[in-house]
């Protein structure tokens, strides 16, 4: 089990930051700027909101639907609603779907080219996903528009086909399900109605941990492999509680193997904040391995 974590959005300092097209210097630059620095596993964030980064056969890519011409090249008339934006990209965004864009025109996969570069750094490469956001979905479902969010049926189906395809078909060493309300990211249930959804966010995650242990009939692993699986939650637990996450449930399970805690949409929290709650629950749990990073 990893002792050091590190973090990467993949967004504000690398697709929103480098200018394309990408050289392979900069697609594996996530890995060598912390190379020899005693990380043990690099967790990446493979969506920004608008579609994931690598290409997924089973999810939406990042702004698929931009407007090109007739040599693929971005074009800024065009109707972008059907990305789930305003109309106005922005620079930022752009630069992140003119990279992607190159990317695939050289049949570069961004995820594979860092697994195997963090690999070879003596590193291990997890994969984070938003949960509370899904492209391509239904107006109807969101939460701010009277929706049940992750309730729905098909947004749950959706992670888990995604959760799988890295576990599976990507082979990431391990999955982070991130719950924290990241940026961008609406609540996944409706307000006070968090509770009543709990069982099929345990469900969910119990899904996930058949995938990542080998069991699940929805995908074999490479023979002898394993991957982890981490929980993005709340920093206390009745914040947790009213969003319905079973953190202790989910720990006596042995569903997660490890947990971080945070909020980010208020960064000023306590730094001294006590957090005995759930280091007891690691540490009384029936999932040994897990303690909050």
């Amino acid at each position: 089990m990893p002792k050091v974590f590190y973090f990467n959005d993949l967004r504000h300092w690398y697709l929103y930051a480098l200018e394309p097209p990408l050289k392979m210097n900069d697609v594996v630059l996530p890995v060598k700027e912390i190379a020899g620095c005693g990380v043990d596993a690099l967790c990446v964030q493979v969506d920004g909101g608008s579609g994931l980064w690598y290409p997924s056969k089973v999810g939406r890519r990042h702004l698929r639907n931009a407007p090109v011409d007739e040599r693929g090249v971005f074009t800024p008339e065009g109707q972008w609603m059907e990305d789930g934006l305003d109309g106005d990209i922005g620079s930022i965004r752009w630069r992140a779907w003119q990279s992607l864009a190159t990317l695939d025109q050289q049949a570069v996969d961004l995820l594979a080219e860092l697994i195997r570069e963090a690999h070879e750094e003596d590193m291990e490469l997890h994969a984070s996903l938003r949960m509370g956001v899904i492209p391509d979905m239904d107006p109807a479902w969101a939460v701010v528009n009277g929706g049940k969010g992750l309730g729905e049926p098909a947004m749950m189906e959706y992670q888990l086909a995604v959760l799988t395809e890295l576990i599976v078909d990507w082979g990431v060493d391990g999955v982070e399900l991130d719950f924290a309300c990241p940026g961008g990211t609406a609540w996944f249930f409706p307000q006070d109605e968090g509770p009543a959804y709990s069982g099929h966010l345990t469900e969910l995650l119990r899904a996930v941990a058949e995938v990542a242990r080998g069991h699940s009939k929805s995908g074999k692993l490479v023979t002898g492999s394993k991957a982890t699986i981490g929980v993005h939650i709340y920093p206390t637990l009745e914040m947790n509680t009213r969003h319905g996450i079973d953190i202790q449930t989910w720990i006596d399970a042995g569903l997660c193997d490890w947990v971080m805690c945070s909020y980010y949409p208020f960064f000023g929290l306590d730094c001294d904040m006590d957090l005995d709650w759930l280091t007891n629950m690691c540490s009384l749990g029936g999932s040994p391995n897990s303690s909050p990073r």
